[in-house]
């Protein structure tokens, strides 16, 4: 849509009628009709959206034959998503500030889902059949066993070599959780 708008600014006449050659061009995410039918400019340039998300009609190109087809939308979409998602937005929860003792305890924590990174790798290793599993699959068996959760999205970086102080602030977000993680907090 803003590719049409920069054309429009730039040239006297709208972009379909300028050459583009033997092959034909399909496109989409604009009505050009501004109605349920497709826009075709001889017979090179296809315009394909008819405003199925408006509630009009759903419209398909058959290749190689390039036979239109379209089918009724089931309603206006786009308006039924606009009622759901319209709702009052609740503001976001401030950002607490770290403190120099508050981020004194993430190499504390880093340390500690290392050390439950190794013995969590060392129990699935010992498990049988472990170790033939894919990459993928050994990932998969490591998020299970870890759980959910924080420290379990912590010991996850870990395993992947991406846990920092960085990271670990942006898991953990706030202090306080820092502390009960390491068993400091209340």
């Amino acid at each position: 849509m803003g590719g049409d708008k920069i054309l429009r600014e730039r040239y006297e006449r709208p972009w379909y009628e300028y050459g583009h050659g033997d092959k034909p061009v399909i496109v989409g995410h604009y009505n050009y009709t501004d109605s349920d039918q497709p826009f075709i400019y001889q017979d090179k340039i296809f315009g394909l959206d008819t405003d199925c998300v408006h509630g009009k009609v759903l419209t398909g190109l058959l290749l190689p034959s390039f036979q239109i087809i379209s089918v009724p939308s089931r309603g206006d979409l786009w308006r039924q998503v606009r009622r759901t998602y319209n709702k009052p937005v609740s503001p976001p929860k401030p950002v607490i500030p770290w403190s120099v003792q508050d981020e004194a305890l993430l190499p504390e924590l880093i340390e500690k889902a290392r050390l439950a990174n190794v013995i969590l790798l060392a129990r699935l290793q010992l498990e049988p059949g472990f170790r033939e599993l894919t990459q993928r699959q050994q990932g998969k068996r490591y998020a299970e066993t870890a759980g959910s959760g924080v420290f379990a999205s912590l010991m996850q970086l870990v395993r992947l070599g991406k846990l920092d102080a960085e990271a670990a602030r942006k898991i953990v977000k706030e202090p306080d959780t820092a502390r009960k993680l390491l068993g400091n907090g209340e």
